[in-house]
């Protein structure tokens, strides 16, 4: 399958998910008084922003911690402006020594120094509107509990330390060190339930400076090196602009696992070939679509799935029927991966939206625009009954949803019982 051995070779851009590391910190679960909200708010959005308007340098240490009890060990400096430029150098291990990574804020360019080939691709730091980064807490305010823990230090700085324990998704809890002076993450560490360390990220030395001159983020790569750009289009946040690009229809999931919203979409070449993905977050995880179309055609009563998992615990599991290639990569459970692929398949995708267009059937150019928007017909079903129920115009209710406010919350906001909305849902949306 073509499109799972592309994949193999571009799993860490393909995933974008949040660095992680291991920290010989937060030794032992004692809590602080519960936060304000205000500042709990606050810590959040410094969380989500990232430091993006701070001057600073500084040495981090990158952990991840793999299946087989094996950990890897990175040692990098960093060099941020507010300007949104960055340069990070990698010191350690010696085998990585010398690879670099150059980020303008638009586009990054990565090269690892054993390689032959830059890789170009859009920026990893996120470039979020006022409006995306209060969509972005929603989100994580809506489907992890937040506590804060004791004050600790990190490189010398006082830090507040926030816990985030995903509410649908208990498999992974997030920690995070912020610097109390500038809000500047400073640690972010991750475990699996069992309190077992996945993976850290870790300043053992920062500094925040007035001024960076611009040469600093000028670097010279070898003129031998190969480029490669791995983004052939804009940023989509609708479905129709980068379905117009592909020989293919591209196919928005019936249903996503509770919690994570449709956020973004893109044209990328993996290997030589033209792959549609579809970025899903639940705030802080991502789930990431990817549809290709292959060579390979199988019957229209054929099709092949695999489920695996990488050596950092995410998992991955690819689908191919007829012409299509498609692939679903996260950290949930491989269950919830698979029915979402399953659900790519055109003509299941097209039986589930009939019978959401027979319920409704004075909606039916609604429904699919909303289809266009990368709403599940779970969502779109819920604000469908909601508008029926209160008068509340759907393209009013799906707009609160584009913001991050989930429908249960919308029920609640207007006097219905979201409980008999879910079973429906249930009963209606499963494989």
């Amino acid at each position: 399958m073509m499109l799972a051995r592309r994949i193999r070779k571009n799993i860490g851009i393909l995933l974008l998910l949040p660095c992680v590391i291991i920290a010989p910190v937060c030794v032992s679960p004692v809590y602080a008084e519960s936060a304000s909200a205000h500042l709990m708010d606050r810590l959040i959005y410094h969380f989500v922003t990232d430091g993006r308007n701070l001057n600073y340098r500084g040495d981090q240490m990158v952990m991840t911690c793999f299946r087989d009890g094996v950990s890897q060990t990175v040692i990098r400096t960093i060099v941020h402006s507010r300007s949104g430029k960055t340069i990070i150098k990698d010191q350690y291990p010696f085998s990585k020594k010398g690879s670099v990574i150059v980020d303008d804020g638009m586009w990054m360019k990565r090269w690892e120094s054993h390689t032959h080939s830059v890789i170009i691709m859009r920026s990893s730091h996120s470039n979020l509107d006022e409006k995306q980064i209060e969509c972005r807490i929603r989100l994580i305010q809506r489907n992890y509990t937040l506590r804060q823990l004791n004050n600790q230090v990190i490189a010398n700085r006082d830090c507040y330390t926030i816990e985030l324990i995903p509410r649908y998704h208990p498999l992974r809890i997030i920690k995070v060190w912020l610097d109390k002076s500038t809000g500047m993450p400073l640690c972010h560490q991750v475990n699996d339930m069992s309190g077992n360390t996945l993976g850290l990220s870790l300043f053992s030395h920062i500094s925040y400076v007035k001024y960076i001159p611009t040469k600093v983020f000028q670097y010279h790569f070898p003129d031998r090196l190969i480029r490669v750009n791995l983004s052939k289009s804009l940023i989509y946040h609708t479905v129709s602009p980068v379905s117009k690009l592909v020989k293919f229809n591209v196919t928005v999931p019936v249903r996503m696992p509770p919690g994570f919203d449709f956020e973004q979409c893109e044209l990328m070449d993996l290997q030589g070939g033209a792959t549609v993905c579809l970025r899903y977050t639940d705030g802080l995880s991502n789930i990431t679509v990817c549809e290709s179309k292959d060579c390979l055609t199988l019957p229209s009563s054929s099709s092949i799935m695999q489920a695996g998992r990488y050596s950092d615990g995410d998992y991955i599991v690819t689908y191919h029927v007829g012409c299509m290639d498609y692939a679903v990569m996260g950290q949930n459970d491989p269950t919830d991966l698979q029915w979402v692929a399953r659900t790519l398949d055109s003509e299941i995708e097209h039986y589930y939206a009939s019978r959401l267009i027979s319920m409704h059937p004075k909606f039916g150019s609604v429904i699919l625009n909303l289809r266009d928007q990368g709403f599940g017909l779970d969502d779109i079903d819920a604000i469908m009954l909601i508008s029926k129920i209160t008068g509340d115009p759907v393209r009013s209710l799906a707009n609160l949803l584009r913001e991050g406010w989930g429908w249960e919350t919308l029920a609640r906001w207007k006097g219905v019982n979201p409980n008999p909305l879910s079973r429906r849902i249930d009963s209606l949306f499963n494989p």
